[in-house]
């Protein structure tokens, strides 16, 4: 589900003219002004991959397969030298994290926290002082405690029973219940379903509601993006 969830967030990102707002400083420091999202989450997937002091061949292979799934071949190159170069950076987290807690929703900042999860795992060795900086990034991108806490304790889990490289992926039969559709369906009713469910939980219209309730809106309203993408993507619809 997070592969195809950053075409989710990067349509919800008010990004601006990152280089006119100083994206770099003199001594190779990042961040002036507010940054666009493709740096900021080059950024935090650098954070994490060097956070243990070492990046290993695997880690780059696994960025590598991300960029690629998620911007396409041309873009996921340029996109991997600037990821190379930001390893190299001394890095300010905190003004990145902020700008993506202005700029997405909640639910997709869980998203991106599950993705980092991730990206610590891919080595196969989830360190202490990963986690410790994941927890930085999330209480910077304003995730509750609770919430935070419980995507940690799922992914610690799912890493001490093998199973982490698969965990938040979502099976196709997954992927249709969250449509509330039988797989069967045809392409229309398909489109159809997708359609009124967008409608339904678009964060436009918790505008009014209480802040629980648009967060879980938010929530639903991204794993219904992500469902929607993948079934497309198994149908070979455009």
């Amino acid at each position: 589900m997070i592969g195809y969830f950053v075409g989710y967030l990067i349509e919800n990102f008010a990004s601006g003219d990152s280089e006119s707002k100083g994206e770099r400083k003199s001594g190779g420091k990042y961040y002036q002004g507010i940054p666009d999202f493709d740096s900021s989450l080059l950024v935090l997937m650098a954070s994490v991959m060097k956070a243990d002091g070492r990046v290993l061949r695997i880690e780059l292979e696994v960025a590598k397969e991300f960029l690629l799934q998620n911007f396409g071949e041309e873009k996921s190159r340029q996109m991997l030298l600037r990821l190379r170069e930001f390893l190299k950076q001394d890095i300010a987290l905190q003004p990145v994290c902020r700008s993506m807690e202005a700029n997405l929703a909640y639910g997709a900042r869980i998203q991106l926290l599950r993705f980092l999860f991730q990206m610590a795992c891919s080595d196969g060795d989830m360190t202490d002082v990963e986690v410790v900086l994941i927890e930085k990034i999330a209480r910077y991108m304003g995730i509750n405690v609770s919430d935070y806490q419980q995507i940690k304790n799922q992914f610690k889990n799912a890493y001490q029973s093998g199973n982490y490289q698969n965990f938040g992926a979502t099976s196709s039969k997954e992927n249709y219940s969250t449509l509330e559709l039988d797989p069967n369906c045809t392409d229309e009713e398909l489109k159809k379903q997708y359609r009124k469910l967008a409608m339904k939980y678009h964060p436009d219209r918790m505008a009014n509601m209480p802040e629980v309730a648009k967060n879980e809106a938010n929530f639903t309203f991204a794993k219904i993006n992500a469902a929607y993408e993948s079934i497309k993507k198994e149908r070979g619809l455009n």
